[in-house]
């Protein structure tokens, strides 16, 4: 989060530990990204941070964290709870990425 405060004006932060995000899909990442630049619309083609916390409560979000850095003009930083993830299926699902 402090990282996040350095850069506000072109970075997303988003806390899966709240309780609003409960019942939250893969699908509705697009909706995220597209309400942020609607807010945003001076940002649609420069280089975005989107900094996810407690992001292993969302089933296949390194699917969606892997197309939106290589495709995307998009920097991901990921946090959680190591006793939620084994370090291993981090590893595997994000193969060769840092």
């Amino acid at each position: 989060y402090n990282i996040f405060k350095q850069y506000p004006e072109n970075s997303l932060f988003i806390d899966f530990e709240d309780e609003r995000f409960k019942n939250f899909t893969t699908e509705d990442f697009k909706k995220i990204k597209e309400a942020f630049l609607d807010l945003k619309p001076h940002l649609v083609s420069k280089p975005l941070n989107f900094f996810f916390d407690e992001i292993q409560n969302i089933e296949s979000w390194y699917a969606y964290a892997r197309r939106i850095c290589e495709r995307e003009n998009i920097n991901v930083f990921i946090s959680g709870s190591s006793s939620k993830i084994n370090p291993k299926e981090l590893h595997t699902s994000l193969r060769g990425r840092s």
